[in-house]
């Protein structure tokens, strides 16, 4: 394609094409390894009743809180370029552990490790994708952030529909032990591409790369002390934390409202693959072609309170005819917004910081505050699941969205995300010296 149009359409600057590409292709192993795996936890989820998913998220959060400082101590040690990779072979390593577990075991202890399945997919997801976004936050600098991060995700999404249609095809002939070793294989596909990334950058650079391959220094609770001493940082937390608190209200209504159909667990994972291929197509569409315009059209903040404003009206919606048609183009909507919008606007906030922030203070936010407000969001829904029943609890948590619309606007007037240029690791990481 002629470097004229790459501009145009897609805003790629000459020399950037190679860092593009290995970084969507980075992102396209993360996700679409991921999306095989999300069908799978989701019907394990509900298969020992939707009462022992509180417990669940406990278990998850409690697990993030010990390898989240485990991860801080390897950053701190070990260059990057080392630290990403060792935590894509380790989870490759558990991935074939599951895998034989789930072939071997019979029913009933399947179930029970499908429930350990379950919390450890969810710190899968969260360490896997915040390392990879790291290191791509690290290389890119803050003007390349906000023209290229659309079509990074973008990337991730094709992946995000691969997976999720390969497991909607396979599950039910197939089971979920075999489609664990294609999620292994995507990890070690995307080592790989985390190589190729990093040349693609060397070629370009001279100074740049030598400092990141220096450790961070610090210690395990490096990231949670630069969060209590930053008020930007504290807001990113807030907005993080709201979040989670509504996306898991919206995940316990959905679970319940699936549950309560007269379905197997073959189809419901069926069922949730189905959603997230029709998500994941309408979330390439708006990262390639929607992300990067709005953020240039109308800023951070007004992109930012997009979701939340998409939440407030499916939250009514819910509280007024809570069945399971509604919860689909729900789950649909906030998901595409979600992962097509808000995902690389999120991402923005924080190209202007150190490497240390972008490495321990975001990795703090992303497990620990996320999972806390995972935590949050689940048991005030089973608490309002007990004293009402359906739909009333997302009236509950209208306030949460409403409280999550003003910290997005206190975001978007931060000074700092009004500078166009400048950022990027080398500036950074001298300011950080």
């Amino acid at each position: 394609m002629p470097r004229s149009l790459q501009r145009r359409l897609f805003g790629i600057e000459p020399g950037e094409t190679a860092c593009v590409l290995w970084a969507a292709a980075t992102f396209f192993c993360a996700l679409s390894g991921y999306y095989v795996l999300r069908p799978l936890r989701d019907a394990f989820g509900i298969a020992e009743g939707l009462r022992n998913l509180k417990w669940l998220y406990l278990v998850t959060f409690v697990v993030m809180l010990v390898v989240s400082p485990i991860f801080a101590l390897l950053v701190a040690r070990f260059p990057r370029r080392r630290v990403v990779p060792w935590v894509c072979h380790c989870f490759a390593a558990n991935l074939l552990v599951f895998s034989a577990a789930l072939g071997v075991l019979p029913g009933e202890w399947s179930t029970r490790v499908g429930s350990v399945f379950f919390s450890w997919t969810s710190v899968y997801n969260l360490i896997v994708v915040s390392v990879t976004w790291s290191l791509v936050i690290d290389l890119f600098s803050v003007a390349q952030s906000r023209r290229l991060f659309g079509l990074v995700i973008a990337g991730g999404s094709a992946g995000a529909v691969c997976g999720a249609a390969l497991t909607a095809i396979l599950v039910s002939a197939l089971g979920p032990a075999p489609l664990l070793l294609v999620t292994a294989g995507m990890l070690e596909a995307q080592v790989l591409c985390i190589a190729g990334l990093r040349r693609a950058f060397a070629r370009r650079e001279t100074e740049e790369p030598k400092l990141r391959e220096r450790s961070l220094g610090g210690g395990w609770l490096e990231g949670w002390r630069r969060v209590r001493h930053s008020p930007y940082l504290l807001a990113i937390c807030g907005y993080m934390l709201l979040t989670s608190i509504c996306a898991s209200v919206a995940y316990y209504e959905r679970s319940a409202v699936v549950a309560a159909a007269a379905i197997d667990s073959a189809e419901r994972a069926r069922l949730f693959a189905s959603m997230d291929v029709v998500s994941n197509v309408l979330i390439l569409g708006l990262q390639a072609f929607a992300a990067s315009r709005l953020l240039a059209w109308i800023g951070v903040g007004a992109t930012l309170c997009i979701l939340p404003a998409l939440y407030l009206l499916g939250f009514c919606a819910i509280g007024g005819a809570p069945v399971l048609a509604v919860i689909v183009v729900f789950e649909v909507a906030r998901r595409s917004v979600g992962y097509g919008v808000t995902a690389p606007t999120k991402e923005v906030l924080y190209s202007p910081l150190p490497p240390v922030e972008q490495y321990k203070a975001k990795h703090f936010i992303d497990t620990a505050v996320w999972r806390g407000g995972d935590l949050l969001g689940v048991w005030l829904a089973s608490l309002l699941d007990l004293l009402s029943g359906l739909g009333t609890l997302t009236l509950a948590a209208v306030p949460f969205a409403a409280a999550w619309l003003a910290v997005a606007r206190r975001i978007g007037r931060d000074p700092r995300l009004r500078r166009g240029g400048g950022g990027g690791a080398a500036g950074s990481a001298s300011e950080d010296a």
